[in-house]
């Protein structure tokens, strides 16, 4: 990963360029944990802040703006946990434009990283392809500043995002769409999964399709991330009230027990643990 940043970094010619390109993706990394993610975090936030803009309709104004991620004070938590916690379930509303945010925390992963096959869950393969047309090439990627999408090379796939991580060279990630229970995710090995409003979608079926994509020969090596709105009894309900009871045990020291999984694993559906 190290001589693969300092490959590309060694294109940026501008001093003002290089400064926000280690700023986003740093070379560096801690062998500590906790001081590793938190290098990964502050990178992450610099580069949602400073590097996204979009052409949302909500704003109503032409043009690609900078998303006004600076005013969302969430978005700080949302980004620490996204780089901290390998299986993260996130409840939204309509106007927190987390779906947003969760695309650019995955666009950052994929340009940081190389390797890296991250699967889209949503219930209809044409939701998913649009959105990656949509959300991820014309709003973000189209709006990145051009020295640094010089840097990469976007494959020219409809549906399809998949970037190779400097001219020429054999390494590349991507993000590929599939429909909520597709056999094609069993077939396949992602290092990340993610769900848009998984709370309308059918986990249960998920889990057998897609979990033994992203665990390695018993060890879970694997990210997902689960983001929807509100529906009431639903799997990513129960999903989240296993989340949060985790975390408040943690809090007190007390141990998970295996009565406090839920029914369709959601534990370690919302946790990996």
């Amino acid at each position: 990963m190290g001589s693969l940043v300092t490959a590309r970094d060694a294109q940026v010619r501008e001093s003002g360029q290089r400064e926000k390109f280690t700023r986003w993706f740093p070379q560096v990394l801690s062998n500590v944990p906790a001081q590793r993610n938190e290098q990964l975090f502050q990178a992450l936030l610099a580069f949602c802040k400073e590097a996204l803009r979009t052409t949302d309709e909500k704003m109503q104004v032409a043009g690609a703006l900078p998303i006004p991620f600076g005013e969302l004070e969430y978005m700080t938590v949302f980004c620490r946990l996204f780089v901290a916690e390998p299986k993260l379930a996130v409840p939204k509303s309509r106007q927190l434009m987390l779906t947003w945010i969760s695309y650019g925390c995955i666009m950052w992963w994929l340009m940081r990283s190389p390797n890296q096959r991250w699967a889209l869950v949503q219930k209809k393969l044409e939701d998913g392809r649009d959105d990656i047309e949509m959300r991820l090439k014309l709003a973000y990627w189209e709006n990145l500043p051009k020295w640094l999408r010089d840097l990469y090379t976007l494959a020219p796939l409809k549906g399809k995002f998949e970037l190779s991580h400097y001219r020429g060279a054999p390494w590349s990630s991507s993000l590929t769409p599939y429909p909520i229970g597709s056999n094609q995710l069993r077939s396949k090995a992602h290092t990340g999964v993610f769900i848009d409003e998984a709370a309308h979608q059918d986990l249960s079926s998920f889990w057998r399709s897609a979990m033994p994509t992203i665990e390695g020969r018993g060890k879970k090596v694997g990210r997902l991330l689960l983001v929807s709105s509100a529906e009431p009894a639903s799997d990513f309900q129960a999903v989240c009230g296993a989340q949060l009871r985790e975390a408040v045990m943690m809090a007190r020291g007390t141990p998970m027990l295996p009565d406090d999984a839920n029914e369709i694993g959601g534990w370690n559906l919302a946790r990996g643990a």
